[in-house]
C-alpha cells in the first residue's frame, strides 16, 4: 500500500500524516538506480523537451508548435505529493541520488525563453520556470534572451491608457461643443421672452419651444429627471419653483424622504428646507423639474435661491 498524498503544507505541518509510522516521507517500496535515473529524466523533461502538440504560450500567447522548445512553469496550485527517486537509503552512491517532489494542479507551458508572470503586492511579479530558475542567475557561455510577460503586459497597458486619454480629450471636446450650443440657444430664448407679449405671436411661441426642445436634449434634462424619479433612492435632493410668473418666485431645496404607490401611481414625498412636507406623483415632480431647469437657464439673474 503505498501513501502519497501530501497536504500542501505539509513542511509547517507539525502533525502526523496518515501513513504508518507517521512520517510524512514514508514509502513502502525499495528504490533502485532505475528509480533514480527515472527521476532525472523527469527532471530534465520538466525544464527543456520538444512539444508534442500544438497550443498557446502562457506568457507570451504566441502558438507553439510541434518541435518547439517549452518549459514548465514552477508553480504549484493543488496538492503535493511524495518526493519521487533514490537517495542514499536504496543503497546508491552520493552522485547517483535523484529524487523531486510531484505537484499536481494547473499545467502551464511556455516558450523554453518565455518567463510568465502574475499581479502582486501592487505590481507585476515575474514567476520561475524549471528553465529559469536554473539559468536566468547563471551566466553561460552563450546567455540566453529571455521573454518576459510583464514587458508584454506594460507594453498593453500602456496602449489602453493612450486610448483611454483620447476618449476622455474627445469627450471633454464634445461637452465644450454642447456647452457652446447650449450658450447661444439661451441667448436666443433671452432674446424671444425679452419681447413683449411674444406669448400672443404663434411663430415666436412655435420657436420658443424647439428651442426649448433642443436645450433640453443639449443638457440631458430627461437624464437628470431620471436620476431623481428612476433610481427611487432616499435622501434625493430636489430643487423646486414656487410662485412662478409672481414677485415671490423663488427655488426652495428639497429632500425625497419617502416613495409609496397609490393607486398604481407612484408617489413621491419632499421635505423642504423650511420644514414642509409635499407630495407629488411621478408626472408632476418631473414637470416642476422641468419648470426650474427652464427658470434657471432664462433667468437666473433674477431668482434669489433658498437653500
Amino acid at each position: 500500500m503505498a501513501f502519497n498524498c501530501l497536504p500542501t503544507s505539509h513542511r509547517w505541518n507539525n502533525g502526523f500524516s496518515d501513513c504508518p509510522n507517521g512520517n510524512w516521507y514514508y514509502r513502502d517500496w525499495k528504490g533502485n538506480s532505475y528509480d533514480a535515473n527515472a527521476a532525472e529524466r523527469q527532471m530534465k523533461r520538466l525544464e527543456c523537451c520538444s512539444s508534442h502538440y500544438k497550443m498557446t504560450c502562457h506568457a507570451c500567447q504566441k502558438p507553439i508548435q510541434r518541435g518547439d522548445q517549452i518549459t514548465q512553469v514552477a508553480e504549484s496550485t493543488g496538492m503535493e505529493l511524495r518526493y519521487r527517486g533514490a537517495d542514499s537509503r536504496d543503497n546508491i552512491l552520493p552522485h547517483e541520488t535523484r529524487f523531486y517532489m510531484v505537484c499536481v494542479g494547473e499545467n502551464k507551458w511556455v516558450h523554453r525563453d518565455c518567463v510568465p508572470c502574475e499581479f502582486e503586492c501592487g505590481r507585476l511579479m515575474g514567476i520561475w520556470t524549471h528553465w529559469s530558475a536554473r539559468h536566468e542567475a547563471e551566466t553561460p557561455p552563450q546567455p540566453h534572451a529571455f521573454t518576459y510577460m510583464a514587458d508584454r503586459v506594460s507594453r498593453m497597458v500602456a496602449r489602453i491608457q493612450a486610448r483611454w486619454r483620447g476618449h476622455m480629450c474627445r469627450e471633454k471636446l464634445k461637452e465644450m461643443e454642447r456647452d457652446a450650443q447650449a450658450d447661444r440657444i439661451r441667448i436666443q430664448i433671452k432674446e424671444i421672452t425679452s419681447t413683449p407679449d411674444y406669448d400672443l405671436c404663434p411663430d415666436l411661441t412655435i420657436r420658443l419651444q424647439k428651442l426649448r426642445q433642443k436645450l433640453r436634449d443639449l443638457e440631458g434634462v430627461d437624464k437628470m429627471i431620471t436620476k431623481y424619479l428612476g433610481s427611487r433612492v432616499f435622501n434625493r435632493w430636489v430643487r423646486i419653483l414656487f410662485d412662478r410668473g409672481r414677485p415671490s418666485q423663488k427655488i426652495y431645496s428639497g429632500v425625497i424622504i419617502s416613495t409609496r404607490r397609490r393607486l398604481q401611481i407612484q408617489v413621491f414625498t419632499v421635505l423642504y428646507s423650511d420644514g414642509d412636507r409635499l407630495s407629488y406623483t411621478a408626472a408632476r415632480l418631473k414637470r416642476l423639474l422641468e419648470e426650474r431647469h427652464y427658470f434657471e437657464c432664462e433667468e437666473a439673474d433674477e431668482l434669489s435661491v433658498i437653500m
